[in-house]
């Protein structure tokens, strides 16, 4: 090869920092998943509920329960579990 790079020859990189950083990337993008499920979904049924509470009829505080019960069930059981996440 004509070309070779001088990049990374002066740090090391060990079996053990590429595997902690790429479980520090999984953790964090699986963390922000999370996040946004809980925030989108808590967001539409606080506005549902405050909607339904002005107007007296529930029937969308329910279609909106229905459809997010689901992935918070599954938010909640996997951070909350008696596992938890790092096992």
């Amino acid at each position: 090869m004509a070309y070779e790079p001088k990049i990374g020859k002066d740090f090391p990189i060990e079996v053990e920092v590429v595997a902690a950083k790429t479980r520090h990337t999984v953790e964090v993008t699986r963390s922000m998943i999370a996040t946004l499920i809980l925030v989108f979904s808590l967001g539409a049924i606080a506005l549902s509920g405050s909607t339904c509470h002005g107007s007296g009829d529930c029937s969308l505080l329910q279609s909106v329960w229905n459809f997010s019960a689901a992935p918070l069930g599954w938010v909640l059981g996997y951070y909350f579990s008696c596992g938890g996440p790092s096992q």
